[in-house]
């Protein structure tokens, strides 16, 4: 009992200070400082050699994703994944426009 109690509150400790790390605004608009802030690293490879996904879970390779893609559904994916890839397991990140933008800049120059 004691261990499933450790475990529980283990979870939600890093839950929760993973949220509040999403949350506190950021004033750099740096679209690489933002991925590697955001840990998206932990679930995709960027990698012109084609590298595979990181995990059981893990999303595709992002280089040269931006340039399959419109900037409007590489920005929705990003806010709401799961409103372009129902069953993905990316979770929403709400960013500021200025955020979003420099993401999605830096995503277009991986080719």
């Amino acid at each position: 009992m004691r261990i499933a109690f450790a475990f529980a509150a283990l979870y939600c400790l890093l839950v929760g200070c993973a949220a509040e790390e999403m949350e506190q605004p950021q004033s750099s608009a740096d679209g690489q400082a933002i991925f590697d802030r955001l840990h998206c690293g932990v679930c995709h490879a960027v990698s012109p050699e084609g590298e595979s996904p990181r995990g059981p879970n893990s999303g595709p390779n992002l280089w040269g994703v931006a340039w399959e893609r419109s900037d409007e559904w590489v920005r929705g994916h990003i806010q709401n994944p799961r409103s372009s890839s129902p069953v993905t397991t990316m979770p929403d990140f709400p960013l500021e426009e200025d955020e979003l933008d420099a993401l999605v800049t830096w995503l277009q120059s991986l080719h």
